[in-house]
């Protein structure tokens, strides 16, 4: 039955009303589902405008279930396939994705010990991708075993989950939550200046300038190491100079500025100097 109505919502030929007579038939077999089919069948009601409570609060009962035993690798890619929901979700279906993240939230902190760098990052980049709540004294346990396995991540597991992180942390702050405090900010600060460390010696030749910048970007507002981060900066300029254009120079100034450097600083002014000679170049 769940294959039925998720064909029948991807080829259009279903509407509302028929897709909630489908789920009446679907709801006793729910306990069979796996979290990815219990996810595409919440899509697949969601695509078509379904207001089906009684499967709606079956499926996150289920998932509920599931994912107290659920390893990571299940936990992030379960994560992954209900967070496309939202993209089809109409407001009156946010309460239950809503339930639904919480508790594969809690699942994922509850086993973050058995957690690699790729499923870490998987996790936050749904979170953060979808703009989903991940409360602050749970970032920085994420943040504390990124630390502990940080010999296990290479240079784009490491700046992608940074900068998911500094969104993720960024967007408690907007919110206001209690949990961001400077203990937290702290807690999160050191584990990015640790994580950095590789990161900024890839500047002179591994990494792509797109990933410099997120790194960056993630630096700044995690308040890595600013040492570090200037340094890192000054060797691109140096041994770089053609890699970097207008956008990315005006960018790195940005940065710059949000951690306090002065405008009238040799660094702020090799790149706005920078900025001028792309500038004129390309005419």
């Amino acid at each position: 039955m769940k294959v039925i109505v998720t064909a029948l919502a991807r080829v259009n030929c279903v509407d509302a009303k028929t897709m909630s007579r489908f789920c009446d038939g679907v709801v006793p077999t729910l306990p069979e589902a796996t979290p990815l089919e219990l996810a595409r069948l919440m899509y697949a009601c969601m695509s078509v405008s379904c207001h089906a409570h009684d499967l709606f609060t079956a499926c996150v009962l289920h998932n509920r279930e599931k994912a107290s035993s659920m390893d990571p690798t299940a936990l992030s890619n379960a994560a992954y396939a209900f967070g496309q929901c939202f993209e089809v979700a109409e407001v009156s279906h946010l309460r239950y994705l809503q339930k639904i993240f919480r508790h594969l939230r809690l699942a994922s902190v509850a086993s973050l010990p058995l957690f690699l760098p790729r499923e870490i990052v998987g996790l936050l980049k749904t979170y953060a991708r979808w703009q989903i709540t991940f409360d602050c004294g749970q970032l920085c346990k994420v943040a504390d075993r990124m630390l502990a396995c940080k010999k296990h991540f290479d240079m784009e597991t490491t700046v992608n989950g940074l900068h998911c992180l500094a969104l993720l942390m960024q967007r408690n702050a907007v919110r206001g939550e209690s949990g961001s405090s400077q203990a937290a900010w702290e807690a999160v600060s050191r584990a990015a200046g640790a994580l950095l460390i590789p990161v900024w010696s890839g500047v002179q030749n591994e990494l792509d300038v797109a990933s410099i910048l997120k790194a960056v970007e993630a630096a700044v507002v995690l308040q890595a190491d600013g040492t570090a981060l200037q340094s890192a900066v000054r060797q691109l300029l140096l041994l770089r100079p053609k890699d970097l254009d207008a956008p990315a120079c005006l960018a790195l100034q940005e940065q710059l500025s949000l951690m306090g450097v002065h405008p009238e600083e040799d660094l702020m002014l090799a790149l706005a100097d920078m900025r001028g000679d792309v500038t004129l170049y390309s005419y």
